[in-house]
Parts: structure tokens; C-alpha cells; sequence
């Protein structure tokens, strides 16, 4: 069963930007993520596996907080409405 915070919005796009470097055996990247709200809510889920670090997460050209649990990552956000 999918948690609210899983379908609380309706992704329609991914701008994914990744760069290798096997030299250092790393792998750096930004997404974009648009997306459309289906319910107000001010808390999402995304997966994102626990070995991959974050170095901010931005809503609105601002940082916005976030809390990790395994896979997954929770983003506070403003209120989004519908």
C-alpha cells in the first residue's frame, strides 16, 4: 500500500543530469522533478536509495528541509494546494 506522502502528487518530469567519474568510482547528479499536485499536502515521499548522499533539496529557488528513513526521503515543503 502506497503511503499518502507517495500519492500525494503526479510526477511529469524528470530533468535527471548525472556525471561518472570512474577515475574516483563516483557518480554525481541533479534532478528536476515537476510535478502536480492531487491533494494539498505539505510533506512528500521520494525513493532514493540510503547510499546516495543529498546535498540540499530546493523548492521554489529555496532550501527546504528533509529527513531520511532507509530509502526513503521525506521533504517538508510549503503548502502545496491542488
Amino acid at each position: 500500500m502506497l503511503s499518502p506522502e507517495r500519492t500525494c502528487f503526479d510526477v511529469t518530469f524528470y530533468d535527471l543530469k548525472v556525471d561518472i567519474d570512474p577515475d574516483n568510482q563516483s557518480i554525481t547528479g541533479q534532478v528536476d522533478i515537476r510535478f502536480r499536485a492531487t491533494t494539498d499536502f505539505n510533506r512528500l515521499q521520494l525513493d532514493l536509495f540510503s547510499n546516495l548522499k543529498i546535498d540540499k533539496i530546493s523548492h521554489a529557488n529555496q532550501s527546504v528541509s528533509y529527513e531520511r528513513k532507509h530509502d526513503a526521503v521525506f521533504v517538508h515543503l510549503p503548502n502545496i494546494k491542488s
